[in-house]
């Protein structure tokens, strides 16, 4: 091998070498722990290494882990020279010596191998494993302190999920409301990072957190995944809109009605009117006040009406429907809205003694019923109870011959209407006439033809001619037979 051979691959020996160290500031004497990887109930190796060594003879140090790891074994570099001592327990912490009272020991060097198990139930994470010693326990051969940086290590633990479990799985919101899902990760000691995702951001969206918000009618799927994406559960949201319904809720200017999960519905301004407590005659006053038609909110109570004679005015009657209320005939004070049931003014009355009520419909106990449909119908015209009629079998009422439609009915069970249907004439099938299988002869004279102006005829046109053909087919049959045959030597 060449001089220039060798040394590229001396060169090449050493690049490789370096790789293989960690990598570490240049210069500074540093204790490094490996970081490596395991899954629950694994043993794996960890290395404490020693670099950018200037030469030290004695080292202390003390090891700290948590309980989720178990130290098996410590194995010292034999190496290096000097003795080293095992801890009287692998429990953390643990103390790690060696000494060499010969020479210094310089340059990178492996200082001590350990053999750890992860514990089956291990969290998921990192298992940091420490390393600190304290002043005159790293020194050389002159007993001078050597100062070391230190690299902590650590087992990073992943455990494998195998499912994921939501706090609902059926979530109900009114539109703006929101409600935070909680996703449980199994086993426990895996990670409980999950990403959310909604297939409908605009009926409910979810936050990093689970925060699910409604945002407006209708149903989206939420879904929490596990970190390494191959476990999932979903939540179905439905967003209701609001229903303000109940008690009004007011204020000196509107009303408002709330909805069953406590929002606010839309405010609307109060339609005041007066409403007369105490009428005013012509010798004394009265009292008054206004109160709001549609949730009675009151203001301006007890306003005096002065003294007066009334002014009456007749409002006629105006009879109640199935579908309004009415009023009856009564007379309003023109001065001061007093209503009475007398054109005396005599007998005062309140707005509500002047409704006539809504008349409630009254339906029929027989039913109607058109070609589709049977409901029973109050006087006015409403329906209820409209539904598609329910048929039984069909029955023949008249049988159809060859001459003569006939029909048959089936009945409604329900109300008893009568489906009539024609059935066609029951004509007989006709068979096909049969297809001569003879041409007729090319010599065969043609039949006369037949116009309106000739009598009619009876049998078989063409049997005359037919048997005038056979007759002279006979007659020269007999005048060969009788005509002497010639010699065929003649």
């Amino acid at each position: 091998m060449s001089i220039k051979k060798a040394s590229l691959a001396l060169l090449l020996i050493v690049a490789i070498l370096l790789t293989a160290l960690p990598a570490f500031a240049d210069g500074d004497p540093t204790f490094a722990v490996d970081e490596v990887s395991a899954k629950p109930g694994d043993t794996v190796t960890v290395k404490i290494n020693v670099v950018n060594n200037p030469g030290i003879a004695s080292i202390k140090l003390e090891m700290t882990f948590d309980d989720d790891l178990t130290l098996e074994t410590i194995e010292y570099n034999k190496d290096i020279g000097g003795m080293s001592m095992l801890p009287q327990t692998n429990d953390s912490p643990v103390i790690l010596n060696w000494f060499n009272g010969a020479a210094n020991s310089e340059g990178d060097w492996t200082f001590a191998t350990l053999t750890f198990t992860v514990a089956d139930n291990a969290r998921t994470g990192e298992h940091p494993i420490n390393i600190t010693y304290t002043q005159n326990n790293v020194y050389n051969i002159d007993e001078e302190d050597v100062y070391f940086a230190i690299q902590n290590g650590s087992i990073t633990v992943s455990v494998d999920p195998t499912g994921v479990n939501l706090s609902e799985t059926d979530l109900k919101l009114h539109q703006g409301a929101s409600k935070t899902l909680t996703a449980t990760v199994t086993p426990p000691n895996a990670s409980q990072s999950v990403t959310w995702k909604s297939d409908h951001p605009n009926v409910a969206t979810v936050d990093a957190s689970g925060k699910v918000t409604a945002v407006s009618g209708g149903a989206a799927t939420i879904t929490a995944t596990t970190a390494d994406g191959k476990r999932s559960a979903s939540c179905v949201v439905t967003v209701e809109p609001h229903t303000f319904t109940g008690a009004y809720q007011t204020d000196a200017e509107n009303h408002w009605q709330l909805c069953a999960c406590g929002e606010q519905g839309p405010k609307t301004a109060h339609t005041f009117e007066w409403v007369v407590d105490k009428p005013a005659t012509s010798e004394d006053t009265g009292l008054k006040h206004e109160e709001c038609t549609v949730c009675g909110y009151k203001r301006n109570e007890n306003t005096v009406i002065p003294k007066h004679e009334h002014t009456l005015e007749k409002v006629p009657a105006n009879p109640a429907t199935h579908f309004a209320d009415g009023n009856i005939e009564y007379w309003k004070c023109t001065e001061c809205g007093q209503l009475f049931a007398d054109p005396e003014g005599k007998t005062p009355i309140s707005k509500e003694d002047t409704i006539d009520p809504m008349i409630p419909h009254t339906f029929g106990e027989e039913w109607t019923s058109d070609a589709t449909n049977h409901w029973h119908e109050c006087t006015c015209g409403e329906k209820s109870d409209v539904a598609a009629h329910t048929f039984g079998e069909w029955e023949v009422t008249k049988e159809a011959t060859a001459n003569e439609s006939g029909s048959r009915k089936r009945i409604c069970t329900v109300c008893g209407y009568e489906q009539v249907e024609t059935i066609p004439v029951d004509r007989p099938v006709l068979p096909d006439l049969p297809v001569p299988t003879t041409a007729p002869s090319a010599t065969s004279p043609a039949s006369p033809s037949t116009t309106p102006s000739d009598p009619p005829k009876t049998g078989d046109p063409a049997a005359p001619a037919l048997w005038a053909s056979l007759a002279g087919l006979s007659v020269l049959a007999a005048l060969a037979v009788a005509l002497p045959r010639r010699n065929k030597h003649e």
